[in-house]
């Protein structure tokens, strides 16, 4: 394969490597991202302690405008006017959404997840899809390589250390994932603190309204 924008050539067969560090860097990326919203968050929210309670309310429904995940409410209708709004008696959820959307966050380690499993399928159930054998890679290494090179136990050496490596990188991309989902839970549980604790109660109750029938909890 070559990038030619780059000057980079390399094999199909450096793929796992490529795509290992790919996913890694992903998941690295979006712990990093959930961390400094949540830090962010934190820190906006320590320093607005001091203020007064109007500030305090701009401040807390302020961090809610910003949020796609972090709701307050399990309610997923539409708000359609305001008298609708003012009048929001209970949730209504859609059915499996909020686990979906968990589910994102561990995308990276199922993604990668799926090309081990296509390479055990490849090793010891298919035909192997890129190699050109009819058979399975396992079957071929016992049955057509002999004693000259490279001997069959090497190669087998050799899958099992990939294997290995990629199971790790498939841990890593886990944790990561996992620890990306914990401060996203972690902003949720500091904005129904804020809400409970009336940080979203301003002077006039249509704001107050509109703020509880738009902000969900999960």
């Amino acid at each position: 394969m070559n990038i030619s924008l780059f000057g980079i050539k390399f094999s199909v067969l450096d793929v796992d490597i490529i795509g290992a560090v790919t996913f890694v860097v992903i998941a690295a990326w979006l712990v990093y991202c959930q961390r400094r919203e949540n830090h962010l968050i934190g820190r906006t929210i320590d320093l607005a302690q001091v203020e007064n309670q109007e500030m305090r309310a701009y401040v807390f429904h302020g961090i809610c405008n910003s949020q796609v995940f972090a709701t307050l409410t399990a309610d997923d209708e539409p708000v359609r006017s305001l008298d609708s709004a003012a009048k929001v008696k209970e949730e209504r959820p859609i059915k499996g959404l909020r686990q979906i959307l968990t589910i994102l966050f561990y995308l990276p380690g199922i993604a990668y997840s799926s090309v081990i499993i296509n390479e055990i399928a490849d090793m010891f159930l298919f035909h192997g899809v890129f190699s050109g054998i009819d058979c399975t890679q396992f079957n071929f290494l016992r049955d057509h390589c002999s004693n000259h090179h490279p001997p069959p136990n090497f190669e087998r050496l050799k899958w099992s250390i990939l294997l290995l490596f990629e199971l790790l990188v498939a841990y890593i991309i886990f944790s990561l994932s996992e620890r990306a989902q914990r401060y996203q839970q972690g902003t949720i549980r500091l904005l129904r603190e804020l809400d409970s604790n009336g940080w979203g109660k301003t002077a006039s109750p249509r704001i107050r309204s509109i703020g509880a029938a738009r902000f969900g909890k999960p």
